[in-house]
């Protein structure tokens, strides 16, 4: 597994003993994720980029994602958000180097994933960690999927991100 945290990683570790648990970084905005919360400032970057090959036609990834601004941040001036950016052959899209986001809401899939969506998606798409042993998050997403069809053999870039809004609690994502 993998953490991607716009805070510090150590606080994810539970037990879920505090309701506002969360560290600035002073990493700066991101630009794909400005994007997709254009009402917002994103504060507090955390991201990972490599170049890779896939060998089918299809790319896949199960994740996470969790907040310490669950349920008492929810539809405020605080919306954490996460992206999947996707770039290579035969992708066309609005953010850096025309990528894709893929990381989409399941319950409406014209939706990113944000705070804000996944409270409006209802519990069905999240769990409530109110009283958790594992980790100190106060909401988690259910395992979530993010695809896209990709030409095989050819070279491929991946951003995966997630910033702050508004710069107070930690937004995580955990692969």
């Amino acid at each position: 597994g993998l953490i991607i945290t716009s805070g510090q990683a150590s606080l994810a570790i539970g037990p879920n003993s505090s309701g506002s648990s969360g560290m600035g970084t002073s990493t700066g905005s991101d630009p794909d994720l400005q994007a997709l919360v254009t009402s917002y400032t994103v504060y507090d970057k955390a991201v990972l980029e490599f170049d890779f090959v896939p060998i089918a036609d299809t790319i896949k990834f199960q994740y996470v994602f969790g907040s310490e601004e669950f349920d008492e941040f929810c539809n405020s001036s605080f919306n954490d958000v996460f992206g999947f950016f996707v770039s290579g052959p035969g992708i066309s899209g609005p953010f850096s180097n025309n990528s894709i986001n893929i990381a989409r809401m399941p319950n409406n899939p014209a939706n990113y994933v944000t705070i804000d969506n996944i409270c409006n998606a209802g519990g069905t798409y999240s769990w409530a960690n109110a009283s958790g042993v594992y980790f100190q998050y106060d909401r988690l997403t259910k395992v979530y999927t993010a695809w896209t069809l990709v030409q095989p053999c050819q070279t491929y870039h991946l951003k995966i991100s997630s910033v702050t809004c508004w710069g107070r609690y930690d937004g995580t994502t955990v692969l």
